[in-house]
């Protein structure tokens, strides 16, 4: 095998004297890549710590007009160095790879310079990711990352500046929204923050003044959102076709028309309207014995069987117990069936944050693909 070896090395050799001649398109190509992601990342340090990277946990997001107007610049000369590179000279993986950063890129102009979200969305001025995610993950000892939380802390009066100077005349759904979530940041920097610093007693005199003045920094930004912003949330949520076609595009991913999406989306109704009707109707049966079955009105036999199974739903004060009792039992099944293999780190079902309320119906904190 030696000489195979001494081939191998050979021909390694005489490629990188070759390619420090003339560089591939692939080499152009993952070069550019890596340093925009590492110019990203940067740029967008609540991103980063999402993802699992952890240099600039001490930074938070620069939500001003300045900042944005550079991002904008960044992403445009990103898409102009990309045009130069010739996709069709890239190996498979590249050439998927290109497609999907050319997307990206494109979706993040359309969003600043189209969409302009910054001005109508209050949503996203908020902060509380930005600790929770320091908190909740075990990435690191916990007092570095109470360190991390304090600095973060200290940069939330910027984030809110930002808020009062570019956001114009919301919907009025996005201001009422935002209002609870910030009234679960106050919580969290008030309350929740102390659960961690009592297992690093050590930092509490430094942190008592910091989380005395976020708090009453958030206070005083609730107040602006209900007494100035709400009043004048008139905003219309809706984007527009033009606008929904372009984001639908990017958010997809496809090339599919909106009327097709629609068209196969109304297929799947009746499909599903079709199966959820023969599913319900033996229960429709059992649940109302003396109601008339000839001519039933499909979509009320549904509905008076959903709302009979959803007198034995669950309260908020059982639910976390059922979810727990209920993966527990789904993993010893599968494990039993050996249908799939599955991690031995658990799963944690826990209450969703309060400053994440108000969107979805649950949500998954899942660790970051660089972690």
């Amino acid at each position: 095998m030696r000489p195979l070896a001494l081939s191998i090395t050979a021909m390694a050799f005489l490629l990188t004297l070759h390619c420090s001649k003339a560089e591939s398109e692939d080499e152009k190509f993952e070069s550019f890549a890596n340093s925009y992601i590492e110019k990203l990342l940067e740029m967008s340090p609540e991103l980063a710590t999402s993802l699992g990277d952890h240099r600039f946990d001490h930074r938070i997001n620069d939500y001003s007009l300045s900042q944005l107007q550079q991002e904008i610049q960044f992403q445009k000369q990103s898409l102009d160095a990309l045009a130069r590179l010739d996709r069709l000279k890239l190996n498979p993986v590249n050439q998927v790879d290109f497609r999907i950063l050319k997307s990206n890129i494109q979706s993040t102009i359309f969003q600043y310079e189209r969409l302009k979200e910054y001005e109508w969305n209050p949503l996203l001025y908020n902060i509380g990711q930005g600790i929770y995610g320091l908190t909740a993950r075990e990435f690191a000892p916990l007092k570095e990352r109470l360190k991390s939380v304090k600095a973060r802390l200290t940069a939330i009066p910027a984030v809110l500046d930002a808020a009062r100077t570019n956001l114009k005349n919301p919907p009025k759904i996005y201001t009422e929204t935002a209002l609870l979530q910030n009234k679960g940041n106050i919580s969290m920097v008030k309350d929740d923050l102390n659960q961690y610093l009592d297992q690093a007693p050590e930092l509490k005199a430094e942190f008592t003044p910091v989380q005395g003045q976020i708090v009453t920094a958030l206070e005083a930004y609730g107040n602006w959102l209900e007494r100035e912003l709400l009043p004048r949330s008139y905003g219309e949520f809706r984007i527009g076709e033009e606008k929904f076609r372009t984001k639908l595009r990017y958010t997809l991913e496809s090339d599919l028309s909106l009327e097709e999406i629609l068209r196969q989306a109304q297929e799947d109704l009746h499909t599903t309207q079709e199966v959820m009707f023969e599913t319900a109707l033996p229960m429709y049966k059992k649940y109302f014995p003396q109601s008339a079955t000839s001519r039933l009105d499909r979509k009320k036999v549904v509905k008076a069987v959903l709302d009979k199974l959803a007198e034995m739903r669950p309260t908020n004060d059982s639910i976390v117990g059922l979810a727990k009792e209920s993966l527990k039992n789904v993993t010893k099944f599968v494990r039993k069936q050996e249908l799939v293999t599955v991690p031995q780190e658990p799963v944690k079902i826990i209450v969703m944050p309060e400053f994440q309320r108000g969107v979805a119906v649950a949500y998954c904190d899942s660790p970051g693909p660089l972690e």
